[in-house]
Order: structure tokens, then sequence, then C-alpha cells
């Protein structure tokens, strides 16, 4: 557009990107069966925010947190019996909001929800703290993510490099 400053167009060229992206991200959530998906994605979370040693995923992100015990329950069958909260909070904190906030996003009974008031090393200022699930006896659960990781790590790092690879 003649006689613009270039720099006004910017909220429109970033307003018609993120359009974009939304459009396109559509189109990539519709074709997938999220059923089938689902223990991928678990895996994919796991893999990112899991411990190693044992069943434990941590986060502050109530969606992340949804997801992952949406996908637990539903793929999995974990009951709530099994499924353990600690709430990492430092002294700044309000330990009773931050439970019942937590309790409302992981449906888990109150009896299965600590907290973990520690300053030292809970330095951020979350609202809520950050939320840890331990899910009991997990090991088995650990087993097949940590398979299913490895299998997609495989089977990725094996397209690609088949794929890089230009006939002789």
């Amino acid at each position: 557009i003649a006689g613009k400053n270039p720099a006004s167009l910017l909220p429109i060229r970033i307003e018609k990107h993120w359009q974009q992206a939304k459009d396109e991200a559509q189109k990539i959530v519709d074709s997938i069966d999220i059923i089938k998906t689902a223990p991928v994605l678990l895996a994919a979370l796991y893999w990112a925010e899991g411990n190693k040693k044992g069943f434990v995923f941590t986060n502050s992100d109530e969606n992340m947190i949804k997801v992952f015990l949406k996908i637990i329950r539903e793929s999995y069958g974990v009951d709530n019996n099994a499924i353990l909260a600690t709430i990492r909070i430092n002294t700044h904190t309000y330990a009773k909001k931050s439970i019942d906030y937590w309790r409302n996003i992981t449906r888990i009974p109150r009896r299965n929800i600590k907290t973990d008031i520690n300053s030292l090393q809970n330095k951020g200022r979350k609202k809520y703290g950050i939320c840890r699930i331990t899910i009991r006896k997990g090991g088995y659960l650990l087993k097949l993510v940590n398979c299913i990781n490895s299998e997609l790590t495989s089977k990725i790092l094996s397209h690609i490099l088949n794929k890089d690879k230009k006939p002789s």
C-alpha cells in the first residue's frame, strides 16, 4: 500500500499469520484420530515433563495436567485411588486456595492431595504452585510410555534418515 508506514502494517500481517496458522492447525487436528493418538500424546508429554524413575508428571499448566489425566484414565484405566497429587508451593502461596484449585483441575479426592511448602526449592511465583501427579504402582505404565517413546524415536529417525538418502 503506497504511502503507508510499513510498521503500521505489522499488526495486520501478524493477525493474518495467526489466522493462517489457526486454519492449518485445524486441518491437522481434524485429520487425527484422537483415540489412536492419545497414547502417543501421553508419551510425548511424559517425555518432556515426566520423571524417569517413577511414573510422576509435573507441570503448572492446568490444561496439560487435564490432558495427561484424561489419557491415563480413559486409555489406561487408571482410577483416582491410584492418582496422588503433590502441590509444590512456597510461603507466598495460599495452601488452601492451591489445594482447592488443583483438586478442581485434577478431580481427585482431597485425601490424595498433599502440599510441599518449600520456598528454597519452589522459588517460582505461580499463583497456585506446581502440580506433581504420581501414579501408584505405575511401573508398567512408565515402561510402556518409555517403550512408545523409543519406538517413535526410532521410527521418526529412520524415516528422516531414509528420506535424506539420495539414490546413488
